[in-house]
């Protein structure tokens, strides 16, 4: 058995991110990529489908990905070097608590959160990654017209979300308490891909941060 094999076994599917205890500083972007250009953030990108084949179509935008488990951020690390990727980069972090550390106001052209762990329990529910909080914070670190991209499985927290982002001030681009009828992005997710197999709903939604502060 692979040692990759061996750790995702270790990890349980729901990782706690309070478990998270490394502290977080803001990486040197420019040195990283070599150039500026749009930035755009997965959070919890899995085994990196999504990212990395946006990455390849998109070459003209610099994709960072957010992950709190460390071998899925060596996997798709893995992948982007093989790939040549220049314009990819990941590290391990608690979304939660970090994105407020690595990125600057207006900073962030897009926010992808994919199928985000629902944490059922009620005490549990601080650990989503949209929250109130969490959504006032990608207001901030979003460009005038930046955008938020969300999908899940799980029509609760599909609905808790949408709350979440049009509370926060998001335009909801199909419109208010909509979802959207078919992917924001034309990429997927290996999540995604399973779930469509399956014959699963998915839900997804677009969220806009308006141009202005009257929107």
């Amino acid at each position: 058995m692979s040692a990759a094999v061996v750790s995702a076994i270790r990890h349980r599917r729901h990782a706690n991110p309070f478990t998270f205890r490394e502290t977080i500083v803001r990486p040197d972007y420019l040195r990283i990529f070599r150039r500026e250009a749009p930035l755009e953030v997965e959070i919890g990108f899995g085994k990196g489908q999504f990212l990395i084949a946006m990455a390849a179509a998109r070459p003209q935008v610099n994709v960072i990905g957010l992950e709190i488990r460390d071998f899925l951020v060596e996997g798709v690390l893995a992948q982007a070097k093989a790939r040549g990727l220049g314009n990819v980069f990941a590290l391990q972090c608690n979304a939660n608590t970090a994105i407020d550390v690595l990125f600057q106001p207006g900073e962030v052209a897009r926010f992808y959160v994919h199928f985000p762990d629902p944490w059922f329990k009620k005490r549990h529910q601080k650990r989503r990654v949209v929250t109130p909080e969490t959504a006032a914070i990608m207001m901030r670190l979003l460009a005038p017209g930046g955008e938020i991209h969300v999908m899940t499985d799980y029509e609760p927290i599909a609905l808790d979300i949408r709350e979440c982002l049009e509370g926060a001030g998001f335009v909801n681009t199909t419109g208010p308490g909509t979802f959207a009828p078919a992917s924001t992005t034309g990429f997927t997710s290996e999540r995604e891909d399973w779930h469509l197999s399956q014959g699963d709903p998915v839900w997804r939604m677009l969220f806009r941060k308006p141009l202005t502060s009257d929107g």
